[in-house]
Parts: structure tokens; C-alpha cells; sequence
């Protein structure tokens, strides 16, 4: 258990997901709901009550928490944990929502995570 706590998990790829090196990024494990299909790197998650993490969608449960680190395909799939970021500093263009979700409002209400911080102008995701 010791050994688990102390390896990489994950680490950041230099690319156009991140606006800058503060607030650094921090990975953590994200269960994502089975069946939740083919997410993208850089999907906005929400956690669930039960805890499992999902697609930010028109009505979600709470906060937008995460971003999540790499592709990922959870067809026919059960519960998985998927490294996802909790904290980073991204481009908004470059985050992904559901269809119809607009992440300015979570943006301008506050409704992000505290330690993700996002630049530059958000387009529809």
C-alpha cells in the first residue's frame, strides 16, 4: 500500500491542454461511470453521489471537479479508474463538455472546482 501512495501516477504532457505551470497540476484516480462511452483528454467531470466521476451534461449533480489526463473508451467497460486532473491551469478551448453545455456559466458561476483555473476565451465545448 506504502509503495502505491509514492508512484507516478501520471504526468503532465507539454501540450495545448495546459495554460501555464500554476496552480500546478495534481492527478488523482477517477472511477468513471461504465459505459459512459469514448471520453476525450481534457472532458470536464462531474462526481456523482456514489462517488464515480462522469461527462459534465446539461444537469449535473454538482461542480465540475476534474479534468480528465488521457483518451479513454469505457464501452463495455465496468467501473475503471482513469487518471484525472483535479487541479492545472488549462485552455478553455481545449476543455470538452457535453453537447449543449456552455462551460462559461460554470466559469462565471463559480461552479469549477477551486484548483482548476482556466484561461483564455472558453468556447462552446
Amino acid at each position: 500500500m506504502a509503495r502505491q501512495l509514492t508512484d507516478t501516477v501520471e504526468t503532465p504532457k507539454p501540450d495545448d491542454l495546459f495554460a501555464g505551470l500554476w496552480p500546478t497540476a495534481q492527478v488523482f484516480g477517477a472511477v468513471i461511470v461504465a459505459d459512459s462511452g469514448k471520453l476525450k483528454r481534457g472532458s470536464v467531470l462531474v462526481r456523482g453521489a456514489d462517488g464515480t466521476y462522469a461527462l459534465l451534461a446539461d444537469d449535473p449533480a454538482g461542480a465540475a471537479v476534474a479534468v480528465l489526463c488521457d483518451d479513454i473508451d469505457t464501452d463495455d467497460a465496468p467501473e475503471t479508474v482513469y487518471p484525472a486532473y483535479s487541479a492545472g491551469n488549462f485552455f478553455g478551448q481545449k476543455l470538452i463538455a457535453a453537447d449543449g453545455v456552455d462551460l462559461r456559466d460554470y466559469i462565471v458561476n463559480g461552479q469549477l472546482y477551486p484548483g482548476i483555473f482556466v484561461n483564455d476565451g472558453v468556447a462552446r465545448a
